[in-house]
């Protein structure tokens, strides 16, 4: 009787491990998602005067025209060639004195968008052998509005 009881309950174990299927499924509760998405936020605001090189590929807000920033992306390493493609946006301001190594004054003309690129050829590409120096584009985006 005791081995039949023993066995009887050794079959259990045995039978109740094979029907195991891992754990018991869990019902997970959780909040619906939250929209995580930052508000764009300008690059660069009309507070900031001077464009360096550090903003390259930024985009700069102005609030009205009239507004105005010097480009300064220095002449110690490259010769600048500055062109805007929308200048009743943007427009170099004729005439102004600037300090050494910028390229100038740029004015905030009317409501739109104008690209600003700036074409940097490296100063020992003149010279006798030429140096490998590869040139460099610089790009900002001016949204005045």
């Amino acid at each position: 009787m005791k081995r039949t009881l023993l066995i009887s309950l050794m079959m259990s174990i045995i039978l109740s491990a094979c029907a195991s299927t891992g754990p018991t499924p869990q019902t997970v509760y959780s909040e619906p998602p939250v929209d995580v998405t930052p508000t764009p936020q300008p690059d660069i605001t009309p507070t900031s005067n001077t464009i360096t090189l550090n903003d390259n590929g930024k985009t700069i807000y102005f609030l009205h025209p009239g507004d105005s920033f010097l480009l300064n992306l220095g002449t110690d390493t490259y010769d600048w060639n500055v062109n805007i493609d929308n200048q009743s946006v943007l427009s170099l301001h004729l005439g102004a004195s600037i300090i050494r190594g910028a390229q100038g004054i740029f004015d905030a003309q009317a409501p739109g968008t104008a690209i600003l690129t700036a074409d940097g050829t490296p100063k020992c590409f003149n010279s006798n052998p030429p140096c490998m120096m590869p040139s460099i584009i610089f790009t900002i985006t001016v949204v005045v509005q």
